[in-house]
């Protein structure tokens, strides 16, 4: 696969992933970053979205499925996840001081 898929493929899936991980964060309504089990779960979104598309694919004239789509997929999804948390973090510090 060429970088250049690979690169759709990661930002098409962030977003997804950032949208996933920002429902679940205010659906729960914790304060700061969550804990790892939650990352998963737009990982496994995005990866069920893209095992989704390259099941379709099997039924496309002239395309075949790859399975480094849906593994770049669950990376999007992760990229996605792992902003926001990062974002979270990096907001908060100075917010906290002690005096």
């Amino acid at each position: 696969m060429m970088l250049a898929n690979i690169i759709e493929a990661v930002f098409v899936f962030s977003p997804i992933g950032t949208l996933v991980y920002l429902i679940m964060l205010h659906g729960r309504n914790l304060p700061g970053p969550t804990a790892w089990p939650s990352i998963l779960v737009p990982c496994a979104v995005c990866g069920t979205i893209g095992l989704t598309v390259e099941t379709i694919q099997l039924w496309c004239i002239g395309r075949t499925p790859d399975i480094e789509d849906v593994i770049y997929a669950v990376i999007g999804g992760y990229a996605g996840a792992s902003a926001v948390q990062i974002y979270q973090v990096y907001s908060s510090v100075g917010k906290h001081e002690d005096g």
